[in-house]
């Protein structure tokens, strides 16, 4: 048949389709829903969002005056109908919105005359910040010829004076969401070409590979990677897996297939290694190894080290069934795993330890297709692909010598710039964040954790980790008794140490003869050389220098996660410290923060080790608790405290102290003013007057913003929520004044605030000293708002307040 035979039959066929009824336009009163009134949304996702987690996450942030019905149209389409015009062009106005799992809701006027098919979800409004520009150009028509560059410009954020200039540019785009975001832009300004860096707020769910909003990993099957990487000593590029059709790497660059069946694999390591160079002879190379070759330079110590590791991880590995496993400081060489890759059926990857010391090994299970990219003695950096989605995976061990730390840091974050797929970095970084984290005699130098947290800010986020790392040891012989100088920061070692040298002006040397009489064999010379070595006085004086340290334990070991109900039937979560004692101190975490928050973990621990029991939880809307976030909520969090205390006086239990930080120490004194059976309340850090503070957060406008929307959307750092007017009222019209006048005589109460607190000032403090009858304030020096650097010094301070209070209530 030919093509105008086949043109012919389909319009015969077409001929016997006649129009059954011409439907002229209907009228409006004859209409189900005034689409006037109406939007239609859809969600942006490869996956079939549940209409009931589309239309019920998003009523409360949308704060409609009015009422609404949503009607499901199509997998993740539906009609969202409002009583409110004013509603309707609010919330269209103030997109973007998300739903359930952060994905994108795409909201456009309803339309009668378009098939559902036919409509146009392309299209989304964002703000845009533009960041690092020139100010010469932080102006308006700048701003709009930017705005038009990236989408279709629709205004600029101005200030209270109509400026445009600020940190950055702020401009309101639509931008064509089926495209890749945008995440620089070039431009000249007198002829001299620069980049500006742009910044999307309230940015949804979008593609790592490709930058497109509603992808998602698992369902996005197109290559980006078609390239070969340059090879270099940090990329090299070699397939531990030579034939697998899914690598991206050409045969040549590949060892033959006999890398496979070679039972270890050895990493040669230049000399020079630690300083990366193009020069091609520094790259790593992958060599097969009999497996019936013995080492000399394995001692025999070394092999029952081995021996030990390979029991250990062979009982364990089986019963958690793991994917990846990454071990640092093995102390083996590969001969070690040779027998054990093979009873687990695993592959590896060793990286031999020098001497009796480092060491890296890297086992996976033999379905999981795995690519070296580059490897050094504290890194081994592989692409693998895990549950159908490919990411890059880079196991650290951190320098031991500090010297060499920021030469290894830079040496993982070039890794990171050739990476154009997800990258975790997982393994031992033998690094702190902050001071507080290392308990220790001499504090680290602050270069050094600078130098750390620079390299975490380089595209990394730190990921929650729920469990405890495994700590194999490989020693057979007896553990040496060590005496740890840490110990001296216990009250009770420094007491056993007081006891014995009673006189002050004992000789030094006889003085250390003593403790270590006292403490028989535990404190070793080592120790007594340094002390000698630092102190050159009296053993008061080191004794006074030890004691001024006090010893917050780093875990807690007797946890209870409770459940419970506040009354307006919200679950409230916490977890109890139980040290088997009936009194229990209740912890109430400050704004916007959880039980988890250090400070409350770190007060339980210490409560805990005084054999006090602790129950830190979170109010509703926070944490793990039921509810939604509410700006002020102050009497409704007290409510919630009393539901707690409630709860254990019934369980027979006796409530010996509330304690609260920041906002938790607002509630704490509001409950004391409305509540009178409670004893001994402590206030970390509480503000006093509860109109202040509201500028920094909600911005200088913040009274006319909120009487013209009824809300304000606040984003600070990875946090996000919206503030009411309900819930801005009911902080205004809260009296920390007339509170504070009703608490009770009998109940003690300790405010300790810091000085150099950046958030509430240490006036407050004074304020609280003013007016609360039985009061007791305690200034830390150089303290800041979350007591990063004076952890001990706050708990020293707290728990003598509690434990006084308990013998007082025995007492009476």
């Amino acid at each position: 048949m030919s093509t105008e035979d086949s043109l012919d039959w389909l319009c015969s066929r077409f001929a016997q389709y006649d129009i059954v009824e011409e439907i002229e336009e209907e009228d409006n009163d004859s209409k189900e829903v005034d689409l006037s009134f109406c939007l239609i949304g859809k969600v942006l996702s490869s996956r079939v969002i549940p209409h009931g987690d589309i239309v019920h996450p998003i009523q409360h942030p949308w704060g409609l005056r009015g009422s609404l019905s949503c009607k499901p149209l199509d997998n993740n389409l539906a009609l969202f109908v409002f009583t409110s015009r004013v509603d309707k062009k609010r919330v269209q106005q103030s997109s973007p919105w998300m739903v359930e799992h952060n994905h994108l809701l795409v909201l456009i006027d309803a339309s009668d005359d378009l098939k559902i098919s036919k409509l146009d979800f392309s299209c989304c409004s964002f703000w845009v910040q533009i960041h690092d520009l020139p100010l010469g150009l932080r102006t308006a028509g700048f701003a709009e010829k930017v705005g038009n560059n990236l989408g279709r410009f629709l205004s600029v954020d101005r200030d209270a004076e109509g400026s445009v200039i600020g940190r950055f540019l702020r401009i309101k785009v639509e931008l064509d969401v089926t495209k890749p975001l945008r995440p620089i832009i070039k431009a000249k300004y007198k002829g001299n070409p620069f980049l500006a860096e742009v910044k999307y707020e309230r940015l949804p769910e979008y593609c790592f590979f490709c930058g497109i909003i509603g992808h998602s990993v698992p369902g996005y099957e197109e290559r980006i990677m078609k390239d070969v990487p340059e090879t270099g000593p940090w990329k090299c590029g070699i397939s531990l897996r030579p034939h697998a059709t899914s690598n991206p790497f050409p045969q040549r660059l590949l060892k033959p297939r006999t890398c496979r069946r070679t039972p270890s694999v050895k990493a040669h390591l230049p000399e020079d290694s630690t300083n990366p160079t193009k020069n091609a002879k520094h790259c790593l190379q992958i060599e097969e190894m009999d497996s019936n070759d013995q080492s000399s330079a394995v001692s025999k110590k070394l092999k029952i080290n081995s021996n030990a590791l390979s029991n250990t991880i062979d009982a364990s590995a089986p019963k958690k069934s793991p994917l990846l496993v990454f071990l640092s400081e093995t102390k083996c060489r590969s001969s070690a795993f040779d027998l054990l890759k093979y009873r687990l059926g695993m592959d590896c990857l060793v990286v031999d330890a020098i001497g009796n010391s480092g060491g890296l090994a890297l086992l996976w299970r033999k379905d999981i297709p795995v690519t070296l990219c580059s490897l050094s003695r504290n890194h081994i950096d592989i692409d693998v692909t895990l549950f159908d989605v490919r990411m890059c995976i880079t196991c650290v061990y951190g320098e031991p010598d500090t010297s060499l730390r920021p030469v290894a840091w830079s040496r993982v974050k070039s890794l990171r710039d050739d990476c154009r797929i997800p990258w975790l970095c997982i393994g031992d970084f033998n690094e702190v964040l902050s001071q507080d984290k290392f308990k220790g005699l001499r504090p680290r130098p602050a270069r050094q954790i600078n130098d750390f947290r620079s390299f975490l800010d380089h595209h990394l986020l730190h990921a929650q980790f729920d469990r405890t790392p495994a700590q194999l040891s490989s020693m057979q012989r007896k553990r040496r008794f060590w005496f740890k100088a840490l110990w001296v920061k216990s009250e009770d070692c420094a007491k056993d140490i007081f006891s014995v040298t009673k006189i002050a002006d004992l000789d030094l040397q006889q003085a250390l003869g003593r403790i270590r009489h006292k403490v028989s064999t535990g404190m070793s010379s080592r120790l007594t050389d340094r002390m000698k070595k630092h102190y050159s006085g009296k053993l008061i004086e080191i004794l006074k220098f030890y004691t001024d340290w006090h010893f917050v334990p780093s875990a807690v070991p007797r946890q209870e996660k409770i459940t419970l109900k506040n009354r307006h039937n919200e679950k409230l979560v916490g977890v109890l410290h139980d040290s088997g004692s009936v009194d229990i101190v209740v912890l109430c975490h400050g704004f916007r923060s959880s039980k988890d928050y250090k400070m409350m973990v770190n007060i339980a621990a210490a409560l805990e080790n005084k054999g006090i029991s602790a129950f830190r939880f979170d109010f509703a809307g926070n944490g793990e608790s039921e509810g939604t976030f509410q700006y002020g909520n102050y009497w409704r969090e007290v409510e919630d405290v009393r539901s707690v205390v409630e709860y254990f006086i019934g369980a027979n239990r006796r409530i010996a102290a509330i304690l609260g930080h920041s906002k938790g120490g607002n509630i704490v004194l509001l409950y004391a003013s409305k509540y009178h059976d409670i004893s001994t309340v402590v206030n970390v850090s509480g503000r006093y007057k509860l109109d202040r503070g509201i500028a920094e957060r909600l911005g200088n406008s913040f009274l006319e913003k909120i009487k013209k929307e009824g809300y304000i959307d606040i984003k600070s750092g990875g946090d996000s929520y919206r503030v009411t007017e309900e819930s801005l009222t009911d902080r205004l019209n809260t009296n920390m004044h007339e509170a504070c006048l009703q608490i009770d005589k009998e109940c003690r109460v300790l405010t300790v605030h810091g000085s150099a607190d950046e958030i509430i000032p240490a006036e407050d403090a004074m304020e609280f000293a003013k007016n609360i009858p039985n009061h007791t304030l305690h200034i830390i020096e150089g303290a800041d708002h979350g007591y990063n650097s004076h952890q001990a010094e706050l708990i020293s301070i707290v728990l003598p307040f509690i434990e006084e209070g308990l013998q007082q209530s025995k007492i009476h």
